[in-house]
């Protein structure tokens, strides 16, 4: 078996239960229009927008009320015409909580998403962004590197 890239959620106490869909739930989910790989967490309370398209890697990690959008319905008001664009997420991602996607965007491997970020731009694997928009925060490794005293 892989060694997953994060523990799989457990219940701390009470008042901290999350729900996730189990692997059986995302299969039935799982259309033409959303590819989800595995090992993939994903909170009930997130919003897939999946009309444009969603595409989502291997040990992806989506917190609760995050938003993946892959269209842009406002524009009608304006008489334009609606736009579509997919949306696709690598391999070893953490979405933290309450964080939004926006339509077109291609996140890569091994990236963390800080908790309320908006994502509005490409994300290069092997990084850390946060804030809204989201910026540059560091490279994996040096996450890593900084962290890595709070778990020796």
């Amino acid at each position: 078996m892989t060694q997953l890239w994060f523990p799989k959620p457990r219940i701390v106490c009470e008042r901290s239960i999350r729900y996730y869909y189990s692997d059986e739930e995302l299969n039935k989910i799982r259309c033409n229009t959303l590819k989800i790989g595995e090992n993939c967490f994903i909170e009930r309370s997130a919003h897939l927008d999946h009309a444009g398209g969603i595409e989502i890697g291997d040990n992806v990690y989506i917190n609760g009320q995050c938003s993946i959008l892959t269209h842009d319905m406002a524009r009608v008001v304006a008489g334009l015409e609606g736009l579509r664009k997919p949306v696709k997420i690598g391999s070893r991602v953490f979405v933290g909580i309450k964080s939004t996607i926006l339509m077109g965007i291609t996140i890569g491997d091994d990236v963390i998403i800080g908790c309320n970020s908006v994502v509005t731009k490409n994300i290069p694997s092997g990084s850390v962004w946060a804030g809204n928009p989201a910026v540059y925060i560091s490279s994996l490794k040096e996450y890593r590197d900084k962290n890595k005293k709070d778990y020796a």
